[in-house]
């Protein structure tokens, strides 16, 4: 593996790095290969690729939906400044703009504690 596709590797997990426990000590040993001049591989660098790329492919959040189930989402209260319908509706929006591509083309429910909601819906 050359230095740039290694790197390239290094970027692509570093987005993933929240997803991960223990990322930085995981990594350690690979970004100090890069950090000298010389690109030298060693035990602690396979070692550490190998962990590294374990915890990308078993890291449950990384996990596709199951889009043949009911995508379900709940909205909650706030104590904004806002009536309460209207932070709700608000907070349901940006739900589903937040999720829309796992959403596209499914069939999901809303669950709201405000009955109210239902009609400002259909207006």
């Amino acid at each position: 593996m050359n230095t740039s596709a290694f790197r390239g590797f290094l970027g692509l997990a570093k987005y993933y790095r929240k997803f991960i426990i223990n990322y930085g000590p995981i990594t350690a040993p690979l970004t100090n290969i890069l950090m000298k001049n010389s690109f030298i591989w060693n035990d602690q660098a396979t070692q550490s690729f190998s962990d590294l790329k374990l915890s990308l492919a078993s890291a449950p959040v990384l996990q596709l939906p199951n889009f043949e189930d009911l995508f379900e989402l709940i909205a909650g209260s706030t104590t904004h400044k806002l009536p309460v319908y209207e932070h709700e509706l608000i907070g349901s929006a940006k739900a589903i703009q937040h999720w829309h591509p796992s959403l596209w083309g499914c069939t999901f429910l809303i669950r709201t504690d405000h009955y109210n909601l239902k009609y400002l819906l259909e207006q």
